[in-house]
This record gives structure tokens, C-alpha cells and sequence, in this order.
């Protein structure tokens, strides 16, 4: 417990007498152990700025996921689950189309009372009226001796063993959880197997922890480097930390990075291409550049913005991209008129070019090429190289 009171010691006095979780455990006689700690954004950083005493205890990775046909989901699961929201439909037998994705703030805070980061399975008490939102719980929180969750912010976490949790949730928040079992990173079909951190390994001062670590030394008091192996004093960091048949995720992620291929970057899902990685680009674009000029394709650049009403358009097109599409929504301190969206895919930008272009069957054939970037806001666990929210693009 030396390090929860060091974390404990480090942040400034905060006042929870009025907060309401904590009123209710208390005027229900549910046992709990309320702590301050640094704020945390997401389950990356909480795991960072709030290490726990031991590995049987646990935080929570908490996502607020809308289907326009089948409502509301809170999904709490263990930080280092794996979250597929596809597979997570099929988990929970919805029938028809599905598509799950994330619900905004604004509608976080009206059925669940919470602002971005703050969510969590004991925020449910504010659902206790409308009853429209469904509780997933993963049931290897229910194997921990405590499970830490937010009271309603994320200054803070309140220590509970499950089956209080539980009651809790039954008597207070009047509800019966969904309880599923979700593969842990890298070791089930739900995800690519040996899933790579988003976020780059310690040692880098501007990210987040990965959030596939090895097993933790339970004694250990300082968790800052449990992703990396320790490196002797005299020793360098060139050579590779992990072995392949060790632990694959980590491997690859060495490799990339020592190879000098691959930068993170302070934005989940967005990678620096350092030059050895993007030379490989430039000699695919040489080469495929002489072979498409054979055929008289000449080179042209399409804006990376559309605009709402024109990605409607085509919604049979896009359907699947939707989503994952980024929007644009406020120019400096104003919001924009209408929402623009950063390009997922280009046809909706060149077809009504091409329409404008093409008058008769003299203007043909039209031969274009397109060498660009595409966003695709997944907020699945993105993997360099393999699945990036950003990435180079030709068509």
C-alpha cells in the first residue's frame, strides 16, 4: 500500500463529502475505500497514474457505446480486454444490423450524469429513472478482490469487492448487469492476434502505458517501466527487449521502433513514418508512377474535406465507413454552420467532379490517379502498420 499513499500524498486534498455515489454506499452500508489521485483521461493513463498494490485488484476500461436500433450499452471490462464491437453484437445475440459506436459526451451526461473519462459502472445510479441503458460487465473483474471505478469523476476511484459491486448495482441502481467474457489483447480470433499498444512503449515521455503489460512483479512499487524489461546499469537500448515466441506484441513494437521505422505519437492510432518506413512509400509510388504513366494516368489531388450533405449522398457507399468517420465541427472558438467530414474514402469527392467533367463520350476515358492520406476514426485498438487511424492511401 506504500505506493497508493505516495499516489494518495502527491495530489491535492479534494472534497467528496457531497458526492453522491459515495452518500449512497454509505446510507446503504456498502463498504468502500474512496482515494484522490492524479486525473486520469482514459484507461491508459489511470493504469499509469494510479498503480495498483497488487495484480488482484483492478480499474476498469469503461466504454458508452449507441445502437440506433438497439439502444444504449455501458461496456466495463478489464483494462487490458479486448473490445471488438462487432463480435461484442453477436456476444450479446442483438439481431439484425448492428453497429455499435461510441455516444458523445452530450449524451453521456444525459442518461449516465458524467462528463468524458469519468464513466464508469457505478454511474448506472443515474440511469435509475430512465432504465434505457445496458450494463456489460466482464466477468473476470468479478475473479479480482476489488474492482476501482470512478465516483462520478476521474480525480478519484472507489475500491470495492465485487460482490458489493454487485449488490450495489441491484439495490441502488436497480439493474442486473450483462455479464460476458472478452478475450484478453492478443489472445483471441476476436482480434488480430499479439495486438500491438497504441500508444508507445514506456520510455517515451509523451504517451500513455501499452496496455498489453507482461506479468508485474506484485511486490514492485513503481510501474512505470512494467512494459519494458529492465536494462542493466552500462547498458544500451539498441537491442531488441523480447522474443518473439515471448511476447509478440511487445517484439514487434521493439522492432519498429529500434529499426527506426516508426514514431508514436501523442495521438492514439497516429504513427510518425521516420524516413527508412517512408522511403518504402516513395519507391511503391516511383515505381507505380512509371507503370500507370504507360497507360496515360496522370496524378491528381482531391480535397481531404466533404461535406455532410454530400457523404449522405452516397450512404449505401459509406455505410461501412460511417462509424469511423472524423468530423470537423468548430473553426477556432465558433462552430462551423455544418459538420465536415475528413475524407474516410474519395469517391464521394471525385464522382461529382467527374460528373461536372464528363459531358459526353468525347471526355472519355478519364484517367486519374491519386496519391493521399485517409482518416478512419477507429476506436479500436490501432496497430502500426496494420490498422492506423491515419494512413497513406492511392486510388
Amino acid at each position: 500500500m506504500d505506493t497508493m499513499a505516495t499516489l494518495i500524498s502527491s495530489v491535492d486534498n479534494i472534497d467528496l463529502s457531497n458526492n453522491p455515489i459515495l452518500s449512497k454506499l454509505s446510507s446503504s452500508s456498502i463498504p468502500h475505500h474512496t482515494y484522490p489521485h492524479t486525473l486520469s483521461m482514459t484507461s491508459d493513463e489511470l493504469l499509469a497514474n494510479v498503480p495498483l498494490p497488487s495484480s488482484s485488484e483492478t480499474h476498469t476500461k469503461n466504454l458508452f457505446l449507441k445502437d440506433k436500433k438497439h439502444g444504449l450499452f455501458l461496456v466495463c471490462v478489464s483494462p487490458d480486454a479486448a473490445v471488438n464491437t462487432k463480435a461484442l453484437g453477436k456476444m450479446l445475440k442483438l439481431e439484425g444490423k448492428v453497429n455499435l459506436r461510441l455516444a458523445d459526451e452530450t449524451l453521456m451526461m444525459e442518461k449516465l450524469g458524467v462528463k468524458k473519462g469519468c464513466v464508469g459502472p457505478l454511474s448506472m445510479m443515474n440511469n435509475v429513472d430512465d432504465k434505457d441503458v445496458t450494463l456489460v460487465l466482464d466477468e473476470s473483474l468479478l475473479t479480482k478482490e476489488k474492482i476501482h471505478s470512478h465516483p462520478l469523476r476521474n480525480d478519484a476511484s472507489t475500491a470495492l469487492i465485487p460482490s458489493d459491486l454487485l449488490k450495489f448495482l441491484k439495490e441502488c441502481c436497480e439493474v442486473e448487469p450483462t455479464l460476458l467474457t472478452f478475450a484478453k489483447q492478443g489472445e483471441a480470433p476476436r482480434v488480430l492476434p499479439g495486438k500491438v499498444p497504441s500508444s508507445r512503449p514506456e520510455g517515451d515521455k509523451s504517451s500513455t502505458k501499452p496496455k498489453h503489460p507482461p506479468k508485474k512483479d506484485k511486490n514492485a512499487t513503481n510501474t512505470t517501466n512494467a512494459n519494458k524489461k529492465q536494462t542493466k546499469k552500462g547498458e544500451t537500448q539498441l537491442a531488441l527487449k523480447w522474443k518473439k515466441e515471448e511476447n509478440f506484441a511487445m517484439w514487434y513494437t521493439d522492432v519498429i521502433v529500434l529499426s527506426e521505422m516508426i514514431s508514436y505519437y501523442d495521438i492514439s492510432g497516429c504513427y510518425i513514418l521516420r524516413p527508412w518506413s517512408y522511403k518504402i512509400w516513395e519507391l511503391i509510388q516511383d515505381w507505380f508512377n512509371i507503370q500507370i504513366r504507360k497507360l496515360d494516368v496522370e496524378n491528381s489531388y482531391f480535397p481531404m474535406f466533404v461535406s455532410k450533405d454530400r457523404l449522405e449522398k452516397e450512404k449505401d457507399h459509406v455505410e461501412g465507413f460511417a462509424p469511423e468517420v472524423a468530423w470537423v465541427t468548430k473553426s477556432g472558438e465558433g462552430d462551423l454552420a455544418a459538420p465536415i467530414a475528413v475524407r474516410p474514402t474519395s469517391e464521394t469527392i471525385m464522382y461529382p467532379a467527374f460528373a461536372d467533367w464528363i459531358r459526353s463520350h468525347r471526355d472519355l476515358p478519364l484517367k486519374l490517379n491519386q496519391w493521399s492520406n485517409v482518416v478512419r476514426w477507429e476506436f479500436k485498438d490501432p496497430t502500426p502498420f496494420l490498422r492506423t487511424r491515419e494512413f497513406l492511401w492511392q486510388e
